[in-house]
């Protein structure tokens, strides 16, 4: 399993668990998103794509708008669980660390 593959599974996993009632994916390229999304997930997921939050510094302004537009649509309330995530780019050319 690349890596990619295992965030997006624990993460989608880590919601079940903790009763979530959103997935918050930051991506760059919708990878990450299409990796959560098959593990079809009962809660909604939100993809929040970087080209779209340029204007935004730092993830907990992201992550304060992305949880703001879930309650918007009716996912969240207050006191709900959310669990964020975020794509990873790995180097080809990378090493592993034994």
């Amino acid at each position: 399993m690349e890596t990619a593959e295992a965030v997006a599974s624990s993460a989608v996993k880590t919601a079940i668990d903790i009763n979530a009632k959103m997935l918050v994916v930051l991506t760059e390229t919708g990878n990450t998103a299409r990796l959560v999304a098959k593990y079809r997930p009962e809660m909604p997921v939100l993809g929040v794509v970087s080209r779209c939050v340029g204007s935004m510094i730092g993830t907990d302004s992201i992550l304060y708008r992305a949880t703001k537009t879930g309650k918007d649509l009716g996912w969240l309330k207050k006191g709900d669980a959310v669990v964020a995530v975020h794509g990873i780019q790995e180097a080809k050319s990378a090493s592993r660390i034994c």
